[in-house]
């Protein structure tokens, strides 16, 4: 479907076992394609991007969105809001599922009772620092010492 290149060798079409006709039934059937939404101006034609054929979902770029609409960063400002909303409705006008990144759990509850299909939250490198931070907080509890970065501030007093 569509216009797109064609590689058969890899681990998709079990390294050119798959005939090539079987593998393309089988990609087109698999292929699952997520729309995300980031500046205002495709804000405006979502319904229009969600209503193509084969399109299966619809999301918010926030961070994006946010820096493109001039208020970098900011996840709760009503144009932000707002934008999550019209996506929303995007996808539910289309018979479309929508996704959501959320900033915490009571953001994934928030976005799954309004309908969307799936939620995004963190990702390893943040997982990873929040384990360091974590680290850090127990190891400045137990020695009584403040860290800074890799050196402790006390070895420089």
């Amino acid at each position: 479907m569509g216009e797109r290149g064609c590689d058969a060798a890899g681990p998709d079409a079990d390294y050119q076992l798959t005939p090539l006709t079987e593998y393309l039934r089988q990609a087109n059937e698999r292929t699952f394609v997520i729309i995300q939404i980031e500046e205002p101006s495709a804000l405006e034609q979502a319904e229009a991007i969600a209503a193509v054929p084969g399109v299966d979902m619809l999301m918010l770029g926030p961070g994006d969105f946010s820096i493109l609409s001039g208020v970098p960063g900011q996840m709760e400002h009503p144009s932000v809001l707002n934008a999550l909303e019209k996506v929303a409705s995007a996808a539910r006008n289309t018979g479309k599922h929508w996704a959501a990144t959320c900033a915490s759990p009571e953001k994934i509850k928030e976005a799954v009772d309004k309908g969307a299909s799936l939620t995004f939250h963190g990702n390893d490198q943040v997982y990873a620092k929040m384990g360091f931070d974590n680290l850090k907080r127990d190891i400045e509890e137990l020695t009584g010492r403040v860290l800074c970065g890799r050196r402790d501030k006390t070895m420089r007093e």
